[in-house]
């Protein structure tokens, strides 16, 4: 959703702008954000230990994918 925001600000203007970027970023860390306090809601006996490890390894898979291939 960041990268269509800002192909649609620089459509509509010729030029991303930083308020454009820095909104996006506000946004998606808004979202993830809201994401956990709804797992955290809908979820009470959640183990947030393992959540934040699978969500860190998650992130970083394209990093552990390059190590294993090289």
């Amino acid at each position: 959703m960041f990268a269509l925001r800002l192909r649609a600000v620089t459509r509509r203007t010729g030029t991303a702008t930083v308020t454009a970027f820095v909104a996006g970023e506000f946004f998606k860390i808004a979202s993830i954000v809201g994401l956990l306090v709804l797992a955290w809601a809908l979820y009470p006996d959640l183990h947030w230990g393992a959540l934040l490890i699978g969500l860190i390894l998650a992130l970083k898979a394209n990093l552990f994918a390059f190590l294993v291939k090289t």
